[in-house]
């Protein structure tokens, strides 16, 4: 396997920049991987893309990575009630927004 064309480099360096706190650095190497990932794998890519969003101040770009994940093609849905980067978001929002999403 060509490690250049694989997804994983790009999904690892991301959540090693998120373990290091580096959560803007690690934002172009998880929207890299989104676009060869599907399943839960894009699940918790989605996941530490919004952690990262919202850990950069970013909260309207990590609503719309949650916003995509309600739509049918993605699986992202069937686990927004245990993600607590969701419950995060909902709060984020709220408390900036005075408003809340549906789930």
């Amino acid at each position: 396997m060509d490690i250049r064309n694989s997804v994983w480099p790009n999904v690892t360096l991301g959540r090693l920049h998120q373990l290091r706190g580096e959560f803007a650095e690690a934002i172009p190497y998880l929207l890299a991987s989104r676009k060869k990932l599907n399943g839960t794998d894009l699940v918790a890519a989605d996941e530490a893309l919004v952690v990262s969003y919202l850990k950069t101040g970013r909260p309207e770009e990590a609503r719309r990575i949650v916003d995509n994940g309600h739509r049918p093609q993605r699986t992202m849905r069937a686990c927004t009630s245990a993600c607590s980067p969701i419950v995060c978001l909902e709060q984020t929002n709220q408390a900036s927004h005075g408003t809340t999403f549906a789930r």
